[in-house]
């Protein structure tokens, strides 16, 4: 399925997490497919934005106070730089 679809919001891909030949025939779960978010996307159908909700962010150290999380990369302020911008 294409990225446009609905399914996930144009913001990702609506397909199983590997191709069947890789999954035990004990793990019926895993060949459903659902959606796989882009980068800076979440939620069951991609449809939320990680940089408008606070709770989707996961920077390291939530960069250190001295940074913005964005698509959960740091970006930090001038004169801050590494991973936490520490």
């Amino acid at each position: 399925r294409s990225a446009a679809t609905p399914l996930c919001s144009g913001h990702g891909i609506h397909s199983p997490q590997l191709p069947y030949a890789f999954y035990p025939q004990d793990a019926p779960e895993q060949r459903t497919p659902v959606c796989r978010c882009f980068p800076g996307y979440t939620g069951a159908r991609c449809e939320v934005d990680m940089d408008d909700v606070s709770w989707a962010h996961k920077c390291v150290n939530d960069c250190s106070a001295r940074g913005e999380c964005k698509h959960n990369v740091c970006a930090c302020a001038n004169g801050s730089w590494g991973v936490d911008c520490s």
